[in-house]
């Protein structure tokens, strides 16, 4: 998810977020298929989820048979 910060941050800017000179902190569940796609569980509510679920799906993770699952802090 490193290589994707830029554009995942880029994401607050389309957002109700965006005039907010504080950073934005989403927690949330990425979940990864045995082959190697990932998705995402973020918090409900937030007008900025949809743009992160894209970044995420655009991921892909090295398959494994049994696939993964981590917690990731969205910083925007």
């Amino acid at each position: 998810l490193r290589s994707n910060a830029g554009r995942i941050a880029a994401c607050k800017a389309d957002s109700s977020f965006a005039g907010m000179a504080t950073t934005v902190r989403l927690t949330g569940t990425v979940r990864v298929s045995p082959r190697g796609r990932a998705t995402v569980a973020l918090p409900p509510g937030y007008d900025v989820n949809a743009c992160i679920e894209r970044e995420v799906t655009r991921l892909a993770f090295r398959p494994s048979p049994d696939g993964g699952e981590f917690t990731q802090v969205f910083l925007l």
